[in-house]
């Protein structure tokens, strides 16, 4: 009896996967290239399931502290002791003052 492969939606990473393979990625010093082709070997399920935050954390400039503000935010949604509307107002917020206020 052949195992089926369940469709990716089914597929779930827990916070703690997400950003131990996000950081991994920041912290390899390989080219952005070098970095994709070795872990879209080593992470397939983390490359499919989330490929924009994939190419994003592959680049140099990639802002991993506010990728780390929004994960703690996102954990604490997912624990209930920040309303999604509450966290979406933070980071959006965070997002003003980091890149439109001192520039207007």
């Amino acid at each position: 009896m052949s195992q089926q492969k369940r469709p990716i939606s089914d597929v779930k990473l827990s916070n703690d996967e997400v950003l131990e393979i996000v950081t991994t990625i920041v912290n390899d010093i390989s080219s952005e290239k070098d970095k994709k082709q070795k872990y879209e070997k080593e992470h397939p399920i983390f490359v499919e399931a989330y490929p924009t935050l994939f190419e994003m954390a592959c680049k140099k400039d990639f802002d991993y502290k506010q990728f780390q503000k929004m994960m703690t935010l996102k954990i604490s949604v997912d624990k209930g002791t920040i309303s999604q509307h509450d966290a979406s107002v933070k980071v959006g917020t965070q997002l003003f003052e980091t890149y439109v206020k001192n520039k207007v």
